[in-house]
């Protein structure tokens, strides 16, 4: 597994085998200041290595995480919970990955105290999900099993909120979550990295649309998700927002949810785009775009 994921710098557009030394993590220790958010794929590993590999290896070069809270896309939530959170650890082939069962227990508590509702209503949910299981696999490997914890939310579609036009803010379930969220994060002495596993557009005739693969929508595409990309470089949740709803999120942004949820936690801190690329599957007439920022 390791030898799999140090291939991944030596792919295409990915930071080079000279890259993964430099970001050895002896080095990471001394290294500069750690970042308050990643942004990184859930695209399969195979098509996303290059992705996956400039997100972790700007990890490995910054101060380490003690705390890390992933936020994942959750593909299979439709229930009234757009929240969940589980109290398990996240098994890898390098390990276990510990979950701060404590702050989870803290943070469902208060969220519970706000709204009344439930974050572990639909916690089976993280059984089958990839979104986060693959973030903690790279975790595993770029700071290993000890010296940080992590806290594991799945989110839900926020497409109610695109085809009203609102702002998700403006839904109380994702204001209370948000305030829950922030204020044991207030508390806290250790230092909070806010990580999200993403995807961006799914375009094509997999994934419902009237059309397929050409020249022209590639580039619509990369235009368009690089307009999005630069709302996340600023640091505004309602520009970004604004931005998918402008449109009906007609590229079917698979990480809005999670995306926003970080950009609200993090308003107004600005990110770097470390990598941007677009899968294509010829077979099924269709892509998926993906990228990796940083945000300091």
């Amino acid at each position: 597994m390791r030898a799999e994921i140090e291939s991944f710098f030596e792919r295409p557009n990915a930071p080079g085998r000279e890259a993964l030394v430099a970001g050895a993590p002896a080095a990471s220790r001394t290294a500069t200041a750690g970042l308050a958010g990643l942004i990184a794929p859930h695209i399969d590993p195979r098509r996303g290595a290059a992705g996956y590999a400039w997100a972790y290896n700007e990890l490995r070069r910054r101060e380490r995480p003690e705390l890390i809270v992933i936020l994942g896309t959750s593909h299979y939530g439709a229930g009234p919970e757009l929240f969940s959170a589980t109290r398990k650890d996240y098994l890898t082939p390098l390990g276990a990955v510990p979950t701060d069962r404590g702050f989870v227990e803290r943070l469902a508590s208060r969220y519970a105290g706000l709204r009344g509702g439930d974050l572990f209503a639909d916690e089976m949910l993280h059984r089958n999900e990839h979104s986060i299981e693959f973030q903690a696999l790279f975790l595993a490997w770029a700071l290993g099993l000890e010296g940080y914890e992590v806290v594991p939310i799945l989110v839900s579609s926020f497409h109610q909120m695109v085809s009203a036009g609102a702002p998700p803010v403006d839904d109380a379930r994702v204001a209370r979550f948000l305030d829950a969220l922030r204020e044991e994060l207030a508390a806290e002495s250790r230092r909070v990295l806010i990580l999200a596993g993403v995807d961006f557009a799914h375009v094509g005739r997999k994934f419902g649309d009237s059309f397929g693969l050409d020249d022209g929508l590639t580039a619509r595409v990369r235009r368009e998700d690089l307009a999005l990309i630069e709302t996340i470089k600023a640091g505004d949740p309602r520009g970004f927002f604004a931005d998918i709803a402008r449109d009906g999120d007609r590229r079917k942004i698979c990480g809005l949810a999670p995306m926003y949820t970080q950009l609200e936690l993090l308003s107004g801190r600005s990110a770097r785009l470390l990598h941007y690329d677009i899968a294509l599957e010829p077979q099924t007439d269709s892509l998926v775009s993906f990228a990796s920022l940083a945000i300091d």
